[in-house]
């Protein structure tokens, strides 16, 4: 079930309050460039666990349930990336390609805050990360002869799976469980709507189940 009205208002209520390093809105509209403190001051006096990139603010709750909140940071006149990840789903769910997004929804405009949700889910960079590596060492497996010691080839490993493409990710994360010619049609997808960043940090795991997280592009 999704978390009600009264809820998030009065979330975004608790960060619209003066702290010694300002308020939501100086990170969401005007640019201040102090909020890993603001983050901090913040986590310190709420139940809020919270995080950010260079485009949205992710902020999770137990009383959120299944969900957390993005916010956009839409200072310098930067487009509403949470729009376009909302949008995104959208048209996942008419491409039926769904199964590899975390749900996402604009939930409502907020004291002048467009707030959006999306279902939360388990994530570690470390545990993304794994996948890269043993699907990389798997597909360079044929050349480890080139190596003179399993040291260069596992060193070898790392850079290519720290440097890989859209596809080569999507591939790492979802070939185990998906026919390939899923995964062509979601990279496909991806490169219509310019899904364009999909590290480590941008994937999680829906009850064990990869999902992209993260994907408005940029």
């Amino acid at each position: 079930m999704k978390p009600s009205f009264e809820l998030v208002a009065s979330i975004i209520d608790e960060l619209i309050e003066d702290t010694d390093y300002g308020n939501i809105y100086d990170y969401v509209f005007d640019g201040a460039s102090d909020i890993s403190c603001w983050f901090y001051e913040v986590e310190n006096y709420t139940h809020f666990e919270m995080a950010h990139g260079y485009t949205k603010i992710v902020i999770e709750s137990d009383k959120l349930g299944d969900w957390v909140l993005k916010i956009p940071i839409l200072n310098e006149k930067r487009k509403d990336f949470c729009a376009i990840e909302a949008a995104n789903y959208k048209a996942a769910c008419e491409a039926g390609l769904e199964r590899f997004f975390a749900p996402t929804f604009f939930f409502a405009e907020i004291s002048n805050i467009p707030v959006y949700i999306q279902k939360k889910v388990y994530c570690c960079d470390g545990d993304v990360s794994d996948n890269f590596y043993d699907w990389t060492a798997r597909q360079m497996e044929e050349s480890r002869y080139e190596y003179d010691t399993d040291d260069e080839f596992d060193d070898a490993v790392y850079e290519e799976a720290s440097n890989l493409t859209t596809q080569s990710s999507l591939r790492a994360m979802f070939e185990e469980t998906n026919d390939l010619e899923d995964i062509d049609k979601l990279y496909c997808f991806c490169n219509k709507f310019h899904i364009n960043d999909l590290h480590s940090g941008n994937y999680g795991f829906d009850n064990g189940r990869a999902v992209i997280i993260d994907f408005s592009g940029f």
